[in-house]
């Protein structure tokens, strides 16, 4: 008998302690989606696992690979019946479908990556990234860097406001290093195979492109078309020097893991992120370039620290409109600032004569 009343006792201390310490509290169930990507190729989606696994003894994890964009729609559905309490969208492609699962179920929360919009419901939240501020600093590397022609090549998958803004901003870093570089740019689409891509590669070399800027979800086409030819590729994501150490000049790389954690550590404590937009730069340590610097000169790398250290102490604003690129060509150089600061002086000197 005292055997049974002891155990009960000691039972009924563990339902207490249970209690206080929130053991028995139902944890948030959490699902990221992608759109056609997977997530555990050590790509981009990789990073958003990672975010996820950064809060997970507080939440519930899931995730669901969508590689086939013709189904997202059908699977968003299902996804979404499944009453998790936050979706996430790790792609901006496929927003609509959010939008509408939304509107659909206001008791759900949902979440996005780089849609970049003034206002979003009350029930959906957005990550966003100035990728802007690196590939400044990328394309003046790439303009400091060229050997072979005065040409540099741009390879996207879509020119959606925000990709349009971070190609500027690279052209202009480019110009600052060298005001005559001319692009050619290429536009993939969301559906694209790795042979395809390679083959746009191919040809931005082959019409004399000395470097290409890639922004590709799956980039290893373009960066195997890079070794093929001798050449440099430069990336956006994460650092993608691990995929080739030869031919990758450098990466714009974001913190997703860092970033998405962050938002999700709100949610899971119990703010109200919904409507909100996260936005992630230099200054948030959550965009920069790849560590990986071998094929750099270290004098590029010390002007590259510099203008870094600008953009991040806010005594520099990114150029990324297109008008910016004109001023940029047409601004004098050094050179020629100085001799017609001399000749300004000898005219001066001869009028005082």
């Amino acid at each position: 008998m005292k055997k049974i009343i002891c155990a009960f006792l000691i039972f009924a201390v563990m339902l207490s302690l249970s209690a206080c310490m929130g053991i028995e509290k139902e944890k948030k169930d959490i699902t990221i989606v992608t759109y056609n990507i997977p997530v555990n190729d050590f790509g981009v989606g990789s990073k958003y696992i990672d975010g996820l696994k950064m809060i997970g003894k507080l939440a519930a994890l899931n995730y669901f690979e969508n590689l086939d964009s013709s189904k997202f729609s059908e699977n968003f559905t299902k996804i979404t019946s499944e009453n998790h309490d936050f979706i996430y969208l790790i792609q901006p492609y496929g927003y609509d479908e959010v939008l509408a699962a939304a509107k659909k179920n206001p008791e759900l929360n949902f979440g996005v990556s780089d849609v970049y919009e003034s206002q979003l419901p009350s029930n959906i939240s957005a990550i966003t990234f100035r990728y802007y501020e690196g590939t400044y600093l990328a394309g003046f590397i790439a303009g400091k860097s060229l050997k072979s022609s005065k040409k540099i090549g741009i390879l996207t998958e879509t020119d959606m406001d925000h990709v349009k803004k971070y190609v500027t901003a690279f052209k202009a870093g480019a110009l600052t290093a060298d005001k005559t570089i001319e692009f050619e740019e290429k536009i993939l689409g969301t559906e694209y195979t790795e042979e395809q891509a390679k083959q746009a590669a191919d040809e931005l070399y082959a019409n004399g492109c000395d470097t290409v800027f890639q922004d590709l979800y799956r980039p290893e086409g373009a960066i195997e078309s890079a070794e093929n030819n001798g050449r440099y590729t430069i990336g956006l994501g994460i650092d993608e020097s691990v995929k080739s150490a030869s031919a990758v000049l450098t990466t714009v790389t974001a913190s997703y893991d860092i970033a998405f954690s962050e938002v999700l550590g709100k949610f899971v404590t119990g703010s109200d992120i919904g409507g909100k937009t996260f936005d992630y730069g230099i200054s948030d340590f959550a965009v920069s370039l790849s560590k990986t610097t071998k094929n750099i000169n270290k004098d590029v790398l010390n002007e590259v620290t510099v203008m870094s250290d600008s953009i991040f102490n806010g005594e520099f604003t990114v150029p990324t409109h297109e008008n910016d690129l004109e001023i940029i060509r047409n601004a004098p150089s050094p050179e020629e600032t100085e001799e017609g600061g001399d000749e300004s002086a000898e005219g001066k000197t001869k009028a005082a004569e």
